[in-house]
């Protein structure tokens, strides 16, 4: 939920930006929108600023980190988590941290994805499992899937990437699946597929699976 500043001047508001959640804040007079916090590795879900907004206190995670609480000083000094909820847990895993990186579709535009290589892949490949989000004005990014991370600790190779009608990538971008919904975007994630097999990753194509 938005909120407002002490004097009323500006309200914060979480925003979408690519495959990360930015802090923002925009002045009630429309004279000005600023970022406070770049969440361009993270994702951030829920926000309460301190009485004087030097501090921002978040719920946040990232590809490797469940939920937990944060502290950050407003302007991106001073991270530090506050919680630490599943510590133990975490401990006794392997996680394993995602190949973020951009490509050209069928039609040139830039399409941002993200690829997770087992650790211990199988020969002669790992299957690859494509995780597609639904909206179709969604997107994913710098967060947290335990259904992904499980796959990966099973041997497989994972890929999910933010074809056109995902948000944070402009309205332009957003809008481009409206009244064509499986044909940009579909030509978008195969197109990934081939970014990710182009990687130079022993992926087998023949063992695709989708979830």
């Amino acid at each position: 939920m938005p909120a407002w500043s002490a004097d009323g001047a500006w309200v914060y508001l979480l925003a979408q930006r690519g495959g990360g959640v930015d802090l923002l804040r925009a002045a009630v007079d429309g004279s000005a929108v600023e970022t406070v916090i770049a969440g361009e590795d993270a994702h951030t879900e829920q926000f309460a600023l301190a009485p004087d907004a030097a501090h921002v206190y978040m719920l946040r995670c990232d590809p490797t980190h469940p939920w937990d609480i944060w502290e950050q000083a407003a302007g991106g000094a001073a991270t530090r988590a506050l919680t630490q909820v599943n510590a133990a847990l975490l401990d006794e895993r392997l996680l394993t941290q995602p190949e973020r990186f951009a490509y050209a579709s069928f039609d040139g535009w830039r399409i941002e994805g993200w690829l997770y290589r087992p650790a211990h892949a199988p020969t002669p490949g790992a299957p690859l499992a494509l995780k597609i989000h639904g909206g179709p004005h969604g997107a994913y990014g710098q967060t947290f899937f335990l259904s992904v991370q499980a796959l990966v600790g099973l041997g497989y190779a994972v890929l999910y990437v933010n074809p056109r009608g995902s948000v944070g990538y402009g309205e332009a971008f957003a809008q481009a699946c409206d009244h064509d919904w499986g044909g940009g975007d579909y030509q978008d994630i195969l197109a990934g597929v081939d970014a990710a097999l182009a990687r130079g990753f022993s992926i087998s194509v023949s063992g695709i699976a989708t979830f």
